[in-house]
């Protein structure tokens, strides 16, 4: 069935749609419309209707309402005071005065749950500061809806509300759902507040708030956007009102990221509130927390500029969805204000087409001429027509977006009863100019509203497929009209349907799939027709694919024609034959638009020329070989194709290993024997005792003449070290501690390994201690080596005789790191040189001795603890030595110097276990603790100078 020229809203019966009536008087239902998306998951999409001066929480909080879709079953009228939960909800507004429902919308998938979500704005709101004005997102989910939904009840988890930031900014007052901007693969919002003071008073500012899964709080303050989780864009003059309207724009510039579309109807391009509107294009991350628009310069945006003063262009913006049918997103735009065909307010909108980057930073609606998009003109002075703007979808079914306009102002039933207008997308032909009143039911038509005073049109918009039958509905909003009291409002959804005969569906498809480039076999392309055959129908096509059109396969055309009657015909691919080495090569045909017609293979349909001439494949096996093994690495080209004659390859040699050196030597190209498929390279490994890590030999095939790579990768064959791949441990040690100078026994450090013991090891160490090397005793190098099979080797102190009074000598060795062992003794290890020469030694044998050492080193002995007190009058640190027993002292002491402090402290007591000799340098006292535990007292068996800088060097056990 066609649409008439002109649709009475007061024919909808059920059948072709349905009219629904607001509750209370001064509701004002249908102030704002949208499709709502598919909300409970059901399969049909839902209705949003916003009634902004409902009293349901104080007077004007506002209420919106959610319709469910169906399939069928919708009466002449629906009563919004029937909503109950099972076939839709009310959504109360919170606070008195706070207009909720001024603007409705789809909002997408924002948390990614599979359900749609809705958004409400509420400008007057008053959250954060007076009139900032706030937004709402409800999320969608399966079932379980109340009739009623207060806002004030989210709480993140069922959805979450959205705060102004300024005193009367009226965020809200337009919102949108903005499709995936940032390529995240969840939709976002984007929100106006026209009355910010961003850029000087009123410019206006719109905030898009990225989606995301899940992790919403019941709050979000725009304030808070850092352009991660979102960000604002900012007006650019004082009075320009920026953000007045929003919407997704679709993706008007094919990037393959959603773009939006911001409306500023107070802004002066072309004259005093001519008006413009501005394109920001999506993109994958990248977003600052703000975006200036006057920054917009055709790569990242671009404005676009209205014609005359007082037009107001932009006071109402959508998308438009594709309505030439070329591929990309157009948008619409309204000047509600605008007089064209010098009609004084009859409004005019404007069409821009989308198309794949080229966009100049702006753009002038005076330049549209049907190729880069069109004007449509309203009929009457101050019909007002473009007051509200929108997709319509595709309401006739033929494979074009529609436009739907609305004109609130208009007469046709009463002074401003209201009228809204349909205009059908269509594939290319537009004027520069389309006048609405050329509507006549093939090209679109005309909706009248029913009594006068309804502002029929006030908002317009797609509905979506709410009653399932295949085409997009409409939705209409009149709200002044008084169904249920004056201005409770009224709304109405008009079925979309077929405009008449169906075009045949083209499919097309290929077989074979691919054939090779000298052999007898063509590919095929099969183009199918479906429907009404009885005329020639010819349809277009695209070539596109690595083949040369008339170079790899004889030329066609871009069209082929059906026979009157016939459901099929073809076209023939038939490949050129040559002996040239190059990759497999394909041909795309891929449906285009046309006349009579509607493609039913969306998708490019591909074809292959298999090359048949030689192409070389490389592999290696065995994928490792050990070094000292009897297998080899093996690596085989393959050719397919021609094997007539021989053949040589190139190759590249890489790797870890050299060449050489870790395997024999190898040239860099193979030859195939004639008739033969095969060639092989052997890489044959070098035996060593070596411990090194495995060796990679890689070789890569390079380009020659007569044959293709077919394997493009590098292939890698590994040495394996079958060395000990563990480096060995080494400890040193010290036996005996301690020598004296004089004395026939030596300083043994033995050097200890674990681990492999094959090869020979040399081990560095360094040398420290008091003692001088070629003096104290003979000298020594700074490295030692474990013969092969051994475990240990030696250093030999051999301390140097002498004659000359003088303390006690240490010889500390270190192990010094290397790549080929690790240091199991991590510290030094000290050997003591005893000074056995005759010395002044003072032996404490009672308590309260007084001990005074002469002018050179002198050793002052104590056998036990218990000779109390012996005073000593003239201690010298590291000249003089206090010697006690280890047997009389008891307390675990070993023979020989003290080697750490661990077993020494300056302070009054011990503070650890395995402190034993106690130095308070405050009173020159010297105690000794047995224990360490302060369990039991220690033993003041000394009395040195005070402030003496006594180290535990200064002690040794004999």
């Amino acid at each position: 069935m066609t649409f008439p020229a002109v649709f009475q809203l007061s024919s909808l019966n059920g059948t072709n749609g349905f009219i629904i009536n607001g509750i209370n008087p001064n509701d004002e239902s249908g102030f704002s419309v949208s499709n709502a998306g598919d909300v409970n998951g059901d399969g049909f999409d839902d209705l949003l209707i916003g009634a902004p001066e409902s009293n349901v929480n104080g007077g004007n909080s506002g209420q919106s309402y959610v319709i469910f879709g169906k399939s069928g079953g919708f009466g002449t009228n629906f009563n919004l005071s029937s909503l109950n939960g099972s076939n839709g909800f009310a959504i109360n507004g919170i606070d008195f005065g706070d207009y909720s429902g001024r603007s409705v919308s789809s909002a997408g998938d924002v948390n990614g749950d599979g359900f749609d979500d809705i958004i409400i704005g509420a400008h007057r709101a008053s959250s954060t500061n007076v009139d900032a004005g706030q937004s709402y997102v409800v999320f969608g989910k399966s079932g379980g809806f109340t009739a009623n939904f207060n806002l004030s009840g989210l709480n993140g988890s069922n959805g979450f509300a959205i705060n102004g930031i300024n005193i009367g900014d009226i965020s809200g007052y337009s919102v949108s759902g903005a499709g995936d901007v940032n390529g995240d693969g969840f939709d976002d919002l984007i929100i106006g507040a026209f009355d910010s003071n961003v850029n000087g008073t009123e410019t206006g500012q719109s905030y898009v708030v990225f989606g995301k899964s899940g992790g919403f709080s019941a709050n979000l303050n725009l304030s808070s956007l850092n352009g991660s989780n979102g960000f604002a864009i900012n007006g650019i003059n004082p009075n320009d009102y920026s953000g007045v309207s929003v919407s997704n724009a679709g993706d008007v510039n094919g990037d393959g990221f959603d773009d939006l579309i911001i409306g500023a109807d107070g802004a002066d391009p072309n004259s005093s509130r001519s008006g413009q509107s501005y394109v920001v294009f999506g993109k994958s991350g990248g977003f600052s927390a703000s975006l200036n628009l006057s920054t917009l310069n055709g790569t990242n945006g671009f404005a676009i500029n209205g014609i005359g003063q007082n037009d107001f262009s932009g006071g109402s913006v959508s998308s438009a969805g594709d309505v030439n049918g070329d591929g990309f997103d157009d948008i619409i735009i309204g000047a509600y204000s605008a007089d064209p065909n010098s009609v004084t307010g009859a409004g005019q909108s404007y069409v821009v087409f989308g198309k794949s980057g080229g966009f100049g930073a702006s753009l002038n609606l005076s330049t549209l001429n049907g190729t880069n998009g069109f004007a449509i003109n309203g009929i009457n002075s101050l019909d007002r027509s473009g007051v509200s703007v929108s997709s319509a979808g595709d309401v006739n079914g033929d494979g074009f977006d529609d436009l739907i306009i609305g004109a609130l102002r208009a007469d046709p039933n009463g002074a401003s009863s209201g009228q809204s207008y349909v205009v059908f997308g269509k594939s290319g032909g537009f004027s520069a100019s389309l006048n609405l009143s050329s509507l006549n039911g093939t090209n679109g038509f005309a909706i009248n509203g029913i009594n006068g005073t309804d502002y029929s049109g006030r908002s317009v918009s797609s509905a979506g497929d709410v009653n399932g039958d295949g085409f997009d509905d409409l939705i209409i909003g009149a709200w002044s009209a008084d169904p249920n009291g004056t201005q409770s409002g009224q709304s109405y959804v008009i079925f979309g349907r077929s405009t008449g005969t169906t075009l045949p569906s083209i499919t097309l498809a290929v077989s074979p799939t691919s054939v090779t480039e000298n052999g007898t076999a063509n590919l095929i392309y099969t183009f199918t027709r479906n429907g009404s055959l009885t005329s020639p129908l010819t349809v277009n096509y695209t070539i596109s694919g690595t083949a040369t059109r008339g170079t790899d396969y004889a030329n066609i055309g871009t069209s082929v024609t059906f026979a009157a009657n016939s459901s099929t015909t073809t076209v023939t691919v038939n490949p050129t034959g040559d002996t040239t080495v190059e990759p497999n090569e394909t041909v795309i045909l891929t449906l285009a638009n046309g006349t009579g017609y509607t493609i039913g293979t969306t998708t490019p349909v591909t074809g292959t020329i298999l090359n048949d001439d030689t192409r070389i494949a490389l592999a290696v096996s065995p994928a490792s070989v050990t070094e000292d093994g009897t297998a080899n690495l093996i690596y085989t080209f393959t050719r397919t194709g021609v094997l007539t004659n021989p053949l040589t390859v190139n190759y590249g040699i890489t790797g870890t290993a050299t060449r050489g050196t870790d395997y024999a030597n190898i040239g860099t190209s193979v030859t195939f024997a004639a008739n033969s498929s095969t060639a092989r390279v052997t890489v044959n490994p070098t035996a060593d005792t070596t411990v090194e890590s495995n060796e990679t030999v890689i070789l890569t095939l390079a380009n020659g003449t007569g044959y293709t790579i077919g394997t493009t990768t590098p292939v890698t064959g590994t040495i394996l070290n079958d060395d000990s791949t563990t480096l060995p441990r080494i400890t040193l040690a010290v036996s005996p501690a301690s020598v004296t100078e004089n004395g026939t026994a030596n300083l043994i450090y033995t050097f200890t390994r674990t681990g492999s013991l094959t090869n020979s090891l040399t081990v560095n160490y360094t040398i420290g201690g008091t003692a001088t090397r070629g003096t104290d005793y003979a000298n020594i190098g700074t490295s030692v080596t474990f013969a092969a099979n051994s475990a240990t080797a030696r250093v030999t102190v051999n301390p140097t005789g002498d004659t000359i009074v003088e303390a006690n000598e240490t010889v500390a060795l270190t192990l010094a790191s290397s790549t080929r062992y690790t240091i199991g003794t991590t510290g030094a290890v000290r050997g003591t040189i005893l000074n056995d020469d005759p010395a002044s030694s003072f032996i404490a044998t009672n308590s309260n001795d007084v001990l005074t050492g002469s002018t050179s080193a002198d050793s002052l002995i104590f056998s036990n603890p218990y000779d109390r007190n012996a005073r000593i009058t003239d201690f010298t640190p590291d000249d003089d030595l206090i010697v006690v027993s280890a047997s009389g002292f008891g307390g675990g002491l070993t023979q020989g110097e003290l080697f750490s402090s661990e077993e020494f402290i300056i302070g009054t007591s011990a503070t650890t276990a395995t402190q034993r000799f106690i130095y308070n340098d405050a009173t020159g006292a010297l105690l000794f603790d047995a224990e360490g535990t302060g369990m039991a007292a220690a033993i003041q068996f000394a009395t040195l100078s005070a402030g003496l800088a006594l180290t535990h060097e200064d002690i040794f056990v004999s």
